[in-house]
């Protein structure tokens, strides 16, 4: 399997303190742990929001951690920060895709972009009308990635918070989408830093379902937005909604064992279903649950720009294919490329994606 650095433990505690720490550094065996509050605190005063105090992350030896990774602990992170790795003669490019992949691999921003922050783009204008979302709406941004929904929201005059447990990802944010009227922060979307009711509402595009514990971040967006106050979210509908990933994850599990079981294990979770969202809205409280299909285009200029998206180690997808063995790699290359020129001269191809969007209001009292 692989584990990325010389010690797969502190790899995975750089992880780990990412998602629980902000934007402070991680101590070590022996260090006195420093606390988060998450964004600085002058940063929270001048966008009008209540500090909370701040909570101390314990040390834990990296048995622990790695337990805690792939799932035998009580909590499962699989988000990792470190840099793309490079999968080919590992173990892991041999063997079935196992728990112990990541769900996301958040290490580089401007392959991000690549990836998918361009398509980003086309869903923040009609997901931000479908929340409601009004100029001068303080609106936390939950999951930002480099920045393109919080960037959206500044344009429309709202006040942006945007968070993500990724720092690359937050570096890329601040370096091309800074604006005076937003801030990103190191922090984690499971246990937020923030008090109740801090925000006029609180969003999270394509972003959510890759966080295993997803009923424990919509209870945290809907403690941090104030009574009457929206919660809104999208995510790929992914029982035929995502047909540029399916072409990929489709036709190399005719191929491969391991992408048989991302494909499985991607589709099995409720939140990627029709009205999946919606259900986690109802349990958590919130009220006036209203969910629907928002159609966006992905556009690739040629079967280049196509490929080098989804064969490059970010989603599961990615990720398996970097891992295969390099003559099965360009076997499964090699039908997907028949699949996306269909027999015709290689060039432009737009693919409908449909991205299943969801608001809920918070129940006045909160």
């Amino acid at each position: 399997m692989y584990s990325p650095g010389n010690d797969p433990g502190l790899v995975i505690l750089r992880m780990k303190c990412l998602l629980q720490r902000g934007a402070s550094g991680c101590a070590g065996p022996g260090s006195t742990p420093t606390a988060s509050a998450g964004v600085a605190e002058p940063s929270k005063r001048r966008l009008g929001l209540a500090v909370t105090p701040p909570r101390a992350v314990r040390w834990q030896p990296a048995a622990e951690l790695v337990a805690v990774f792939i799932g035998g602990g009580e909590e499962s992170t699989n988000l990792y920060t470190g840099p793309l790795p490079n999968l080919e003669g590992t173990d892991q490019a041999s063997s079935a895709m196992t728990l112990s992949t990541p769900w996301f691999l958040a290490t580089d921003a401007r392959a991000y972009e690549h990836f998918m922050a361009r398509w980003s783009r086309r869903l923040a204008g009609p997901f931000l009308d479908f929340a409601g979302i009004k100029g001068g709406n303080q609106v936390l941004d939950v999951g930002c990635g480099t920045g393109v929904i919080t960037a959206a929201l500044a344009e429309r005059g709202c006040t942006a918070v945007g968070l993500d447990a990724s720092e690359p990802y937050l570096e890329g944010a601040r370096r091309d989408r800074s604006h005076p009227n937003i801030v990103y922060e190191l922090g984690d979307a499971r246990r937020m830093s923030y008090a109740d009711a801090s925000f006029d509402a609180c969003v999270s595009a394509l972003a959510i379902d890759v966080i295993p514990e997803v009923d424990q971040v919509v209870r945290e967006m809907r403690r941090v937005t104030r009574g009457g106050g929206i919660v809104a979210s999208g995510v790929f509908d992914f029982w035929g909604g995502f047909s540029p990933a399916d072409l990929v994850c489709d036709t190399a599990s005719v191929l491969d064992e391991g992408m048989r079981s991302v494909r499985d294990q991607r589709k099995a979770r409720p939140i990627v279903w029709a009205n999946g969202q919606a259900a986690i809205w109802r349990e958590s409280g919130l009220v006036d649950v209203v969910e629907a299909p928002i159609v966006i285009s992905f556009d690739y200029a040629s079967f280049e720009d196509y490929w080098s998206s989804f064969s490059m180690p970010i989603g599961q997808i990615g990720q398996r294919v970097a891992a295969l063995p390099a003559e099965l790699r360009a076997e499964v290359e090699r039908h997907v490329r028949s699949g996306y020129l269909a027999g015709l001269p290689d060039g432009r191809r737009s693919f409908a994606v449909i991205v299943r969007v969801v608001r809920g209001t918070v129940p006045a009292g909160g």
